[in-house]
């Protein structure tokens, strides 16, 4: 048995993550990171085989951006979605400004991830989708035109019924459904015959592989959450007093905000032998971490030879250990090289903390005038706050080579903003949103809210508008709206509105009756005669009533 270093829970002696705490104990006390063995080091996703490339001259060097661009994702990915707060507990180390930023909220923004799937794999609405095109000769033919949908579905199940209404009349109707690997398709205007195929019996004919469940894989937010705990663990431990510089009541530039504010200031320079530790660090922590292997075993679930199938492997299991391996063997024979070229670029991570929040991140070269990837946010939620991530890359007039820049305002649990996306000074992507609230979704999980798209390429314009608020009678309506040069060049109508009404009772499914078809054996002869069988009757039934509503006006 053993104890963990951080909170003193008992642990087993196989265990690499603590079951109270989720902090990481190492048994290697070879590895030069002993030294930070006390530290709680959790774990991050398997870092790829590192081939670096020794930087030449003064240059940036390959190695060098690649270091930056590493590092930065996370930071830039957090950024993006405006993630600061004020710390909990009061730490106001690097370690812990950076744990409140890039952790504290990308654990909630996990947590949220996870639960919207968890959702979409437990959903059953019925959906009415209506059209609009704003031309009176189509309109005409599409008043009382509907298409009418029940949809259920479950981890291991799907079921989704639509009737296509025209002029107020049913005339099409079609079930597809799957449940314990069985998928039924039913259309009675088109035949009496109900459709089945096997799926399992298909797969074990062409695999061998026999399949006792079809299903999606369950997600645990309580795995994720602890991966993620561990590996940022690992990261941050390489931060001490002796590489992090604290400078208090400093003015804090926002260059491309324009505004200067009073905070405190940090500047991380590792040295080569602190990066060198912490990736002798991670590579103990990959090839310790059955956590990590279990959990990526988890997403195939029953599904796991399939799977070992599909990626051409015969034990998923050992492949995967294998990997953990071969990457940490890779980590261990390159992380000298690495450090040292961390240390030769001379490699900054400068945080700006004011207010209670994180209001600059910027990773950066010591040779360069200005730093590479970075992140800025100035105002409170309250009043209007600005967020701005970009890239200086490549110096130019134009600014930076990408940028992101968000303006939004708080009122109760609702935002009021706008969001664009530039390529070298040219906007390609904007919007625009009024009171969305995240806490209130429709049952597809769109927030509820007002939303305006425009997208630009190549000089056309695209813009797409959408509401999604509370139906007066119940349920929620999604309403799009497409306008702008793209959509007409593609589609001749000045503009299109589709309007969709899901409703929050349970969806209606009606699987019609008929003779049951087996079609798991049938030849691809067969099922091609059968296709083109069922696209001749389709057509005959909508030129019949087509031609009836045409006699009709």
């Amino acid at each position: 048995m053993k104890t963990c270093a951080n909170c003193g829970h008992t642990m087993n002696d196989q265990d690499v993550f603590c079951s109270n705490c989720g902090a990481m104990s190492l048994d290697n006390t070879d590895s030069p990171a002993d030294a930070s063995a006390a530290t709680p080091q959790p774990t991050a996703a398997p870092t790829p085989e590192v081939t670096p490339t020794a930087p030449k001259g003064g240059g940036k060097g390959i190695g060098k951006v690649a270091i930056l661009a590493a590092v930065a994702v996370v930071v830039l990915v957090v950024a993006v979605f405006g993630i600061t707060g004020a710390l909990k507990g009061g730490d106001d180390s690097f370690a812990g400004v950076q744990r409140e930023f890039l952790l504290d909220s990308g654990v909630t923004y996990l947590e949220q991830f996870v639960d919207q799937y968890n959702a979409m794999t437990n959903l059953s609405t019925d959906i009415t989708m209506t059209v609009e095109t704003g031309v009176p000769e189509y309109d005409l033919y599409l008043d009382g035109t509907a298409l009418r949908m029940g949809l259920e579905t479950q981890r291991d199940a799907f079921a989704l019924d639509a009737t296509l209404q025209l002029l107020g009349s049913d005339v099409l109707h079609g079930v597809v459904a799957l449940d314990d690997g069985m998928l039924t398709l039913a259309m009675p205007e088109i035949t009496d015959d109900r459709y089945v195929l096997d799926l399992k019996q298909i797969i074990y004919e062409n695999t061998g592989i026999e399949v006792t469940e079809l299903a999606l894989p369950e997600l645990s937010k309580d795995t994720m959450t602890a991966l993620l705990k561990s590996y940022f663990e690992v990261i941050i431990a390489t931060a001490t007093e002796e590489n992090v510089t604290v400078e208090k009541d400093q003015d804090i530039e926002l260059p491309y905000l324009g505004e200067t504010v009073k905070g405190t200031r940090y500047v991380f320079r590792p040295t080569a032998k602190d990066v060198e530790n912490m990736l002798l660090r991670l590579a103990d922590a990959l090839e310790q971490d059955e956590d990590l292997r279990e959990f990526v075993l988890s997403l195939a679930g029953s599904n796991l030879a399939l799977v070992e199938q599909a990626l051409n492997v015969e034990d998923l299991d050992a492949t995967l250990q294998q990997s953990l391996d071969e990457a940490a063997a890779s980590l261990r024979e390159s992380a000298a090289e690495i450090g040292q070229q961390f240390a030769d670029g001379g490699f900054t991570w400068t945080v700006g903390y004011a207010d209670g929040r994180v209001c600059y991140q910027g990773l950066g070269l010591a040779d360069d005038p200005m730093d590479t990837y970075v992140y800025e946010s100035a105002g409170k939620e309250a009043n209007g706050r600005r967020d701005a991530v970009y890239i200086n890359d490549v110096y130019s007039e134009d600014g930076p080579s990408v940028l992101l820049e968000a303006e939004y305002t708080k009122d109760g649990g609702a935002y009021s903003g706008t969001m664009t996306m530039q390529e070298w000074g040219e906007t390609i992507l904007s919007m625009e949103y009024q009171d969305v609230n995240p806490e209130k979704r429709s049952p597809l999980g769109t927030a509820y809210g007002n939303y305006s798209f425009t997208v630009q390429d190549y000089g056309t314009v695209m813009t797409v508008e959408m509401t999604v608020k509370k139906s007066a009678g119940g349920g929620t309506d999604l309403v799009m709206t497409f306008t702008g040069d793209d959509f007409y060049s593609s589609t001749g109508f000045n503009g299109l509105t589709l309007r969709f009404h899901s409703t929050d009772k349970e969806a209606t499914i009606q699987m019609p009756e008929g003779n049951e078809v087996d079609i798991s054996s049938m030849t691809d002869e067969e099922l091609t005669e059968l296709s083109m069988l069922i696209q001749s009757s389709l057509m005959e039934s909508l030129s019949a009533v087509l031609g009836n509503m045409a006699l009709a006006n």
